[in-house]
């Protein structure tokens, strides 16, 4: 009777019970449905950015189905996450999550978009680049090369719906015309 009444006092002094992990099938299809979500996002940016995800997908989606299962993520989270329609709308469900719960699910995102956020940043150094050349130019070939360098590193972007990428090109295009000068005027 004693060894009950210790370990019932135990039980209660650390929270009751642990947590049961959600069946794995339902960590599978909240990881794909987050991941569906991120790539409905993220389709809207250029092919050539897009690829540098490819190897992540898989480490993403077990990352989530792994902590969704090892950690096991409450009810209220895996309904949050199933209930969102976006991947903005995914933000709302950080508050279903423990502490940790959240620091783990936002590394695994972290690792799967930073291969992206390194494209972005070499795509924007090369358009940067471009634009400097087009206005250093001093002559017709020297600015015809930089505007077809300049043309062909913006083209796949200009037909996304992006406005991120949008307003980035506005604002590379209105450097590109090198404050009115005749360097990127093309004339």
């Amino acid at each position: 009777m004693r060894r009950f009444a210790l370990v019932l006092v135990v039980a209660v002094a650390c929270g009751g019970h642990r947590r049961s992990s959600p069946p794995p099938a339902e960590c599978a299809r909240i990881a794909q449905h987050v991941i569906d979500l991120e790539l409905g996002k993220l389709t809207l940016l250029p092919g050539s950015l897009l690829k540098s995800l490819d190897g992540g997908l898989p480490a993403f989606r077990a990352a989530i189905m792994q902590n969704c299962s090892d950690e096991g993520w409450s009810t209220a989270a895996i309904s949050c996450l199933a209930e969102a329609k976006s991947a903005d709308d995914t933000k709302a469900c950080d508050s279903s999550f423990t502490p940790d719960q959240g620091k783990h699910l936002r590394a695994a995102y972290d690792s799967f978009v930073q291969p992206l956020n390194l494209a972005v940043e070499r795509w924007t150094a090369g358009v940067r680049s471009a634009v400097q050349q087009l206005c250093t130019c001093t002559d017709a070939t020297c600015r015809a090369a930089a505007r077809h360098d300049y043309d062909h590193l913006t083209a796949e972007a200009r037909s996304s719906t992006n406005s991120d990428l949008q307003h980035a090109l506005a604002s590379f295009d209105a450097d590109a015309r090198c404050g009115g000068s005749a360097a990127g005027s093309g004339s």
